[in-house]
């Protein structure tokens, strides 16, 4: 990893590339990498690095948290890191933000600033995780990067792997990307696939109950989605429908 600056990104579960005519819901996590940093004290301050530097150290498996990818940092009984601290008053600073704007007009001058200001902070906190993982950051610490993504991809799966044990019949992966899973409805979406609690059951599964939550985005349908022939990408339009539907309703009238 550190000789070649590169490292294992989002999971990208191949598309299918056809049109929908039965329901596609979106599950995804809300804010999965900058809530893993602060659920797993993922931090270049916690980082030790691999195993034999934990023993030497005399640190504890208990002390620590051991990603995916191998490297160890210790929890937040032991010190708890700096970007968990950055990302906690990030969070906290958005939350408020988009709490005042509950109160106020849509369009007036301090709503506007408002809703600038929260989509800054999101920018801000979103980008933690990269600038750790860019070679060009001499204050970086790629094995927290790679780390990042590592819980990222065992969590979708984890969701993924919950999906496909309890909803065999139901529901079906037709592509997903980093923090989302894009599911084709056999039939009617299943209620307890689509209720905070079904929600709640997928966090669990991918230890997510730490991570925020796994949040059912939308239902769309129908819906198109198409792949390039040298790399699997995935479109998703139903916007095109709704104006198609509006534009056919309004020629009726």
């Amino acid at each position: 990893m550190y000789e070649t600056g590169k490292y294992g990104g989002g999971l990208v579960q191949p598309a299918v590339p056809r049109y929908f005519r039965l329901p596609v819901i979106t599950l995804d996590f809300a804010g999965l990498y900058p809530s893993i940093m602060r659920a797993e004290n993922i931090c270049p301050t916690t980082f030790v690095g691999r195993e034999e530097q934990a023993r030497a150290m005399g640190l504890a498996a208990a002390d620590c948290t051991v990603s995916p990818s191998g490297w160890w940092f210790v929890k937040e009984h032991v010190r708890k890191g700096m970007l968990s601290e950055v990302l906690e008053d990030l969070t906290n600073a958005r939350a408020g933000a988009r709490k005042k704007m509950k109160g106020l007009a849509p369009g007036s001058a301090e709503y506007e600033y408002l809703d600038s200001l929260q989509k800054a902070i999101k920018v801000a906190n979103n980008s933690q995780y990269g600038v750790q993982g860019a070679s060009t950051n001499s204050a970086g610490c790629m094995a927290v990067a790679e780390s990042v993504t590592a819980f990222g991809r065992l969590y979708i799966t984890r969701v993924n792997e919950y999906l496909a044990a309890n909803y065999p019949d139901e529901l079906r992966l037709v592509y997903g990307d980093t923090d989302s899973s894009f599911l084709e409805c056999a039939a009617a979406p299943p209620a307890s696939a689509l209720t905070p609690a079904g929600a709640s059951r997928c966090r669990a599964s991918a230890r997510a109950a730490r991570t925020r939550a796994l949040t059912p985005r939308r239902t769309s349908s129908p819906t198109t989605c198409w792949a390039s022939r040298s790399t699997t990408r995935a479109g998703w339009a139903s916007a095109w429908w709704r104006r198609s539907t509006r534009r056919a309703s309004s020629s009726r009238r």
